[in-house]
């Protein structure tokens, strides 16, 4: 889902540019270069009402889902993009729940994104953090990114809160085609990301398998040599009693080998504690080397 501002300071300039003409042919660009069986949406705020007082309620209510989410929805999305005219306020939260609303309820992380463009914060007294907090830990378990289009600096702590919690990203641009490769540097980042998290289940699943098999082995390798003793000495105290030894001879023998299966058996049980622990220290070490992490390597770039 693209989630995008046109409320009224998108008619204001940057780089030369009216920012909402830039952002919408930014938008349009990006979607029609993905793949046509890509399935993707479009909610916009702010494009109702008016930027005063009097048109504040209006516009902060008006959130609407254009084009629900479907595959092939790139000309579909362009030609509401076309007729968008930024007016009204930043109903930023109320944004991010109907673009939540309009994804799967019930996802594999990583498999629904939605991506903010914005040029202010929100301004209709909402939580979008804890809108994007929602929506991320949902089962629709999505990822919320942010692009802050020339963004004034005391607004960018308040957005890029919204993409941490969201599980995503915040980028700055300064231009249409700084936000066209925001966009672009966020889907491969987040085709990335989701590589890494399918790779480290491999490792997670093959190192536990590992430590199964090493536990399983040892109980089996202790197991068969306390059942080949226990055959031996049984037939040693057989013969023992055959040859009228007492009771208590061959009692304290058995005793013994028991004691000394005892010790095998807290042996293994120290042996297997030891094999969950490097485990668990494998797992650990798998989640930071192989999982990426949360800040991506777009934001080294810049």
């Amino acid at each position: 889902m693209v989630a995008l501002d046109a409320s009224g300071s998108m008619a204001g300039q940057a780089g030369g540019e009216i920012k909402m003409q830039a952002a919408t042919e930014a938008v349009t660009r990006f979607v029609t270069s993905l793949p046509e069986d890509a399935e993707i949406g479009l909610v916009v705020f702010g494009h109702e009402g008016s930027n005063d007082e009097s048109g504040k309620a209006e516009s902060c209510a008006e959130v609407e889902t254009l084009v629900p989410v479907a595959p092939d929805a790139a000309g579909a999305l362009a030609e509401a993009l076309d007729a968008l005219q930024p007016t009204g306020w930043t109903p930023l939260a109320t944004a991010i729940e109907a673009a939540g609303a309009a994804l799967a309820p019930e996802a594999e992380k990583g498999e629904q994104v939605v991506f903010i463009v914005s040029d202010g914060e929100e301004t209709c007294d909402g939580d979008p953090v804890a809108a994007a907090r929602n929506l991320h830990t949902s089962g629709a378990r999505a990822i919320v990114n942010v692009i802050g289009f020339d963004l004034p600096p005391q607004d960018r702590a308040m957005l890029a809160e919204v993409a941490e919690v969201g599980g995503g990203v915040y980028l700055d641009a300064a231009s249409g085609d700084e936000v066209m490769d925001a966009l672009q540097r966020h889907s491969a980042w987040i085709k990335t990301r989701f590589e890494h998290n399918v790779e480290a289940v491999r490792a997670q699943t093959a190192n536990s398998t590992s430590s199964f098999v090493a536990k399983s082995d040892a109980s089996k390798c202790v197991a068969d040599i306390q059942n080949a003793e226990y055959s031996l000495v049984s037939k040693w105290i057989a013969d023992l009693r055959e040859r009228s030894f007492s009771s208590e001879a061959f009692m304290g023998f058995r005793e013994m080998v028991i004691s000394d299966h005892r010790k095998s058996r807290e042996m293994l049980d120290a042996y297997r504690t030891k094999v969950e622990a490097m485990s668990d220290e494998a797992d650990r070490a798998i989640k930071k080397t192989i999982v990426a992490p949360g800040a991506p390597a777009p934001e080294a770039d810049n």
